[in-house]
């Protein structure tokens, strides 16, 4: 059956390049596999052995292109690539020096108000860099099971709460580290990531380049607040290398501290216990550990906490859950078979985002939102139910907060296609939730043209189900 040209999905830059270029997706292919069998098998190198090793890796000329073909992807740019293209960035591979004469762009990022953080945007040469030494690093650096960052991701971190739950550990704290990657230092980083060379921590993790003027650069685009070119302290947000120094650093920090019950994803952290003085004990090691630390990379580094709760707290009627990381526990109550109903505790069915999260996504009632801030709020909420899959309501909160936002883009620009998208939206959130009501709940401002676009549409759909439930009825 052939595919509506219309309503087929469009194909990737990746597929794209792919199919223009099959033979030299071959040889990348071979490339791939010889990257990540050495990879695997540096892990089992004695230290002298991995030290050597990570030299050959870094100058083994002829994996450059799958470096490159990385970055080129990474960056969105496939479309205008070609082989020779690829071959050439690669040619250009050199993690063991400075990059010089590629600025950065800085761009304002991450949530509202004063949640807003400055990421640097790099060029394709050091995400070349970043890609190649990032890999190496995880294969050097084991982490704990309980970090949960590239061991199975906020998912399990979830789950290793709930566990923790079900065994008795009723008690936990939040614990986040203040602006951690800015609080991270140069001295004695390189000594931590060996058997990585120094000049590559120096060129790639730390990027000495970063700190010289000029090295930035702003787009003219309007962003509030608007970054400054002013350089950045301790490691760079947006580099891919960042991530995994973070991680082995707070590895170093949970074994001196020899802390158990404990889960992290990236700087945050869930301490959990059996009682609140347990969780208050782990929390003075996790204090000492960083006042005594011998990492003077890490000397910079402080913690706050949200102090200790339970993870599912009653009060009279009310129900109360824990968050973590802006997620929330939902909490479902005692199930009615259980014999001890109404005194069994209640129970943790899911997780959904806190407050904090759903307020970065309620653009909606802001008066100076503009057409940009829309679209973009509009594309995060698409893709916003994939984070929280155990979320109770999530379906039918994110259909409300897309038809919020569709609505509120329609009156502010008063296009067919804005119109069409805002009546569809909400007819989607109406029967998401049939408690929903679309003429009052959905527009900032009353709209009698809409309203009653909306309500013919609806009539229209549900005289069809009518015709459809009677054809399938027996007589």
């Amino acid at each position: 059956m052939t595919q509506n040209p219309a309503t087929s999905p469009r194909p990737s830059q990746y597929h794209e390049f792919a199919s223009r270029y099959p033979e030299f997706m071959q040889e990348l292919a071979k490339l791939r596999l010889e990257w990540e069998s050495r990879l695997r098998k540096l892990s089992a190198r004695s230290r002298k052995g991995q030290h050597a090793e990570v030299r050959r890796l870094l100058r083994s000329r002829h994996l450059y292109p799958l470096f490159a073909f990385h970055a080129l992807k990474a960056k969105g740019q496939l479309q205008r690539a070609s082989p020779s293209s690829v071959l050439g960035l690669g040619n250009r591979f050199d993690p063991f020096n400075p990059v010089r004469d590629e600025p950065v762009t800085l761009l304002g990022h991450g949530g509202v108000g004063d949640t807003r953080r400055t990421v640097q945007d790099f060029g394709l040469r050091r995400r070349m860099h970043q890609y190649a030494v990032s890999r190496i690093l995880r294969q050097l650096h084991p982490l704990l099971e309980r970090q949960k960052l590239f061991n199975g991701g906020m998912p399990m971190a979830l789950r290793a709460i709930e566990d923790a739950y079900s065994e008795g550990a009723v008690f936990a704290c939040e614990v986040d580290f203040v602006g951690f990657y800015g609080s991270i230092q140069s001295d004695g980083l390189a000594e931590i990531m060996r058997p990585l060379p120094s000049s590559v921590t120096q060129h790639v993790l730390w990027d000495d380049e970063l700190r010289s003027a000029g090295a930035f650069v702003v787009p003219p685009v309007s962003v509030s607040p608007a970054p400054t070119s002013e350089a950045p302290e301790g490691l760079a947000l947006g580099s891919a290398t960042s991530p995994v120094v973070g991680e082995v650093i707070i590895c170093h920090l949970l074994k001196a501290a020899r802390l158990a019950g404990v889960v992290t994803y990236a700087d945050n952290l869930c301490v959990y216990g059996h009682s609140e003085a347990r969780v208050e004990a782990r929390l003075q090691r996790l204090n000492a550990a960083l006042t005594n630390s011998p990492l003077p990379c890490a000397s910079g580094l402080s913690v706050r906490d949200g102090g200790i709760r339970q993870l599912v707290h009653r009060e009279r009627v009310a129900t109360f859950g824990f968050e973590f990381a802006k997620h929330e526990t939902i909490v479902a109550p005692p199930r009615i078979e259980d014999e001890v109903f109404p005194f069994a505790s209640p129970r943790i069915s899911g997780w959904g985002p806190s407050s904090a999260k759903v307020r970065e996504y309620q653009i909606v009632v802001a008066q100076t939102a503009t057409l940009d801030d829309l679209n973009r709020a509009i594309s995060k909420v698409k893709n916003w139910r994939r984070a929280y899959p155990t979320w109770r309501d999530g379906d039918a909160l994110e259909a409300e907060y897309l038809a919020s936002l569709k609505v509120k883009r329609f009156l502010l620009a008063r296009s067919r296609a804005h119109r069409d998208e805002a009546i569809t939206a909400i007819t989607e959130a109406f029967f998401a939730d049939d408690k929903l009501r679309p003429h009052t709940d959905f527009f900032p401002e009353y709209d009698a043209e809409l309203d009653e676009a909306v309500q013919r549409r609806l009539g229209a759909i549900s005289k069809a189900l009518r015709r459809r439930r009677a054809a399938v009825e027996p007589g």
